[in-house]
This record gives C-alpha cells, sequence and structure tokens, in this order.
C-alpha cells in the first residue's frame, strides 16, 4: 500500500452555526462558542506551521454564515474544499473546491433537511459555473432510492458529478443504513457508473472500501489515524476525526476516508478525483 501524506491534511469547523437542522447532523452548535475573525486567524495560522498542514476541508456548521473568515482561511493553505448546504448564496470565486450538499432529489432531501430546501440549493447554486461544483450526498436508511435518481440530479443542478457516502448513526439510530441494504447500495452504484459514466464520482476501488465488511478495515486505514487533524470552530482537536464524540468508526461511510484509502491502494483515479476536490491555489500572506 502507498502511503499518503495524512499528516498535511485538516478538517476545520468554520463555525458551530447553521440555518438548517437536519435530522442526520453530527453537529450541535450549543457546544462550541465561535472564535471572532482575528483570534480565529491567528490560532489557524499557528496551527498550520506547527503541524505544516497544507490541505483545508472546511465545514460546520455552515462555512458561509463567515464568508469573509472563510475567503482569509483559504488563502492561507494550499488545496482547499469547501462544503455547504448551500442555505446561503454560494459565491462563485471561493478558489477551492465545492462540495454542496444535496440527500438526493428533492423528496429525499427535504426528509431529511427540511421543506423548501432543496428549491433553496437550486436558487443559492445559481450563479456557479455548470461542472464548477460538487454534490455531496450522504445516503441514509430512508433515502437509499435516492440512488437511481442521481443522473437526473446531477443533471438537474448542473453539477460535475455527486460523491456519495453512508450515514452512520448511533446503534439503533433509525437513519443508519443496515449492512445488506448497505451493499445492495453500493452496487446500485456500480452499476449507475456503468449507466451514466461521470455521475458518480466516487472511483470503483472507492466505492468498493464503503461495503460494509470493509467498514472496519477502513477505520484502520483511516487518514485521521495517520495524521490527519480535525478542529472545531474552537480550533480544539476533535477525536477522532470531523465527525467528533459522535463517530462510529467501526461503520464508516465516508466517502472522502475511502478515497484516500483507495489512493493509498495504487488507484490513480482516486488521486485525481481528490486533486479535483481539492485544487491547488496560491499562498498569500495573513490578512
Amino acid at each position: 500500500m502507498r502511503q499518503t501524506n495524512a499528516s498535511t491534511i485538516a478538517t476545520f469547523d468554520l463555525t458551530s452555526r447553521c440555518p438548517l437542522r437536519c435530522r442526520h447532523c453530527y453537529v450541535r452548535e450549543d457546544l462550541v462558542e465561535d472564535l471572532d475573525d482575528d483570534t480565529y486567524i491567528a490560532r489557524l495560522v499557528a496551527l498550520r506551521d506547527a503541524h505544516q498542514l497544507r490541505s483545508a476541508l472546511w465545514v460546520g456548521g455552515e462555512p458561509l454564515l463567515r464568508l469573509p473568515l472563510l475567503r482569509r482561511a483559504t488563502s492561507l493553505f494550499a488545496r482547499n474544499a469547501v462544503s455547504t448546504s448551500a442555505a446561503l448564496p454560494v459565491p462563485p470565486d471561493l478558489g477551492a473546491g465545492l462540495l454542496v450538499s444535496v440527500e438526493g432529489p428533492r423528496d429525499e432531501h427535504e426528509l431529511l433537511r427540511g421543506r423548501g430546501t432543496f428549491d433553496d440549493v437550486l436558487a443559492n447554486i445559481g450563479e456557479l459555473e455548470p461542472g464548477s461544483f460538487a454534490l455531496s450526498t450522504t445516503l441514509t436508511a430512508p433515502t437509499l432510492a435516492a440512488i437511481d435518481a442521481l443522473g437526473e440530479l446531477v443533471d438537474e443542478t448542473r453539477a460535475l458529478g455527486v460523491l456519495v457516502g453512508f450515514y452512520v448513526g448511533p446503534p439503533g439510530d433509525p437513519l443508519s443504513v443496515r449492512r445488506g441494504d448497505r451493499n445492495w447500495a453500493v452496487d446500485r452504484l456500480h452499476a449507475l457508473q456503468a449507466k451514466r459514466p461521470g455521475v458518480v464520482l466516487n472511483t470503483p476501488a472507492g466505492l468498493d472500501r464503503l461495503r460494509a465488511e470493509n467498514a472496519r478495515e477502513l477505520a484502520r486505514s483511516c487518514i485521521y489515524r495517520r495524521g490527519a487533524m480535525a478542529f472545531d470552530s474552537a480550533l480544539e482537536r476533535k477525536r477522532p476525526c470531523t465527525f467528533g464524540a459522535r463517530a462510529n468508526c467501526g461503520a464508516c461511510g465516508c466517502a472522502v476516508v475511502a478515497e484516500q484509502v483507495a489512493r493509498a491502494l495504487d488507484t490513480p483515479a482516486a488521486g485525481a478525483l481528490l486533486a479535483a476536490l481539492f485544487p491547488v491555489r496560491p499562498l498569500q500572506p495573513p490578512s
């Protein structure tokens, strides 16, 4: 297995606040008080330099709630990706990879994110160039039917494609996908790749890492066990990963981790996908 330099990668919560109350969200905004912008940047620079971080994934909460801070923060890293619910207008000039969270067509999306949120997404990505962003879909037990509609969803949103992962909750969570259903879903995603190449952005090797029987091995090979870091909106360390204390590593369904593992298995397509999601930009001094 080829080792990736996981120690240069970090996930940062820009805020714990969000205008949505999604059923499958792992963030509780009452747990962490946000830092002011200047304090955040000062601590961020110190963390970047202390740990030699080069790649950053910006999450929340909703990072677009702090757009000026987001622009300052992304200028400090060579590679950036932003994960957004598109509950707010998404500017086209962020200079970062964009992952827009859409949980399937209207009914499935709004089952998890609330009535009216699907139309909000369509409106708020309207300024983005076609193919300049990817969708991020987290499959849950009641939304597995979304798989067969992903092609139409990509067409409707004008996205590059969709990166698919699985929701993993605590034991007994009705949103969690059962083992047999998870493997069925992976098979359906492979079939969709054959039928509509380019719709599903996961590589075939990455999809297979998401099979139920591979979850524990995925957790053992996780980039967060090999140096990658995650920080909350106060820039305190989260463990074991960006999901914090709610992480259920034994059933990991994270698509980004799966692609990192596939890349380490010498899958060139996985490396190309990750490079597209985390584009290189010139570094700027902190402001």
